[in-house]
């Protein structure tokens, strides 16, 4: 499963955008939030483990606003309240979970903003089983509002420095004089934050609350054998543009 949604999907163009879409299908992954037209980026891609059905949409609320998808333009879903709750909704009446993506947020922001909090509520509240976040580039709160609900408000980067200026050909980074300073706890807990484990803990716990969806014992078994792509049956009728 690959999520398309975000703010460099269309530096190309439509018709990169489009190959990008084909050439993640080709290799079989789903892809997430971009199509042809607006309903195929709506169109919620499903797999099928153990038996259980898991729904994916995704939003994207950082722009340019170019790279909405229209009726007859190719392009990612951006984010809004109605388009969040009607997304969900029907990935949930082909689902029994639903994993809604977002890319949204600041960027280096180590805690979420009062916008991300209203779109993981709508989400949850149509029907989302988890909230998984991304743009700001570091990591923030991972929160359980409810019983079998998550919301991991950004994963953080996996390998890729976010306050590398080489790495950033589309930005002029600050003179170190302009830079905010931290000291003592503060620049601590930023770099415990910045560093720690919780991107993988936090999809490992995605992976649990499927096995509980279904009053499956989160056991090692269950999450070694749904990460095995091979036990995985995929829609055909999802990856239809």
């Amino acid at each position: 499963m690959l999520n398309l949604v975000n703010n460099h999907a269309g530096d190309y163009g439509t018709t990169a955008l489009l190959d990008t879409v084909r050439a993640v299908r080709a290799n079989g992954v789903l892809a997430v939030g971009a199509g042809a037209t607006l309903a195929a980026a709506r169109r919620p891609p499903v797999i099928t483990r153990l038996g259980l059905r898991i729904g994916f949409v995704g939003f994207s609320d950082i722009g340019p606003s170019s790279f909405a998808a229209g009726p007859g333009r190719p392009g990612t879903q951006f984010a809004s309240p109605g388009a969040i709750a009607q997304g969900v909704r029907a990935a949930r009446r082909s689902s029994d979970v639903v994993i809604a993506t977002f890319h949204w947020g600041v960027e280096r922001a180590t805690d979420e903003n009062a916008r991300q909090r209203a779109f993981a509520r709508t989400a949850l509240a149509a029907g989302a089983t988890a909230v998984i976040g991304a743009h700001p580039h570091v990591l923030q709160p991972v929160r359980r509002p409810g019983r079998r609900k998550l919301i991991a408000y950004s994963l953080g980067n996996f390998v890729w420095s976010a306050g590398s200026p080489s790495n950033e050909p589309h930005r002029d980074p600050a003179p170190p004089a302009q830079r905010p300073r931290r000291r003592g706890r503060e620049a601590a807990a930023g770099a415990h934050r910045a560093h720690s484990p919780a991107s993988a803990r936090a999809l490992s716990r995605v992976v649990i609350v499927a096995c509980a969806k279904t009053e499956l014992p989160a056991t090692s078994s269950c999450r070694r054998r749904d990460s095995n792509p091979r036990h995985a049956d995929y829609d055909s009728a999802a990856l239809t543009d």
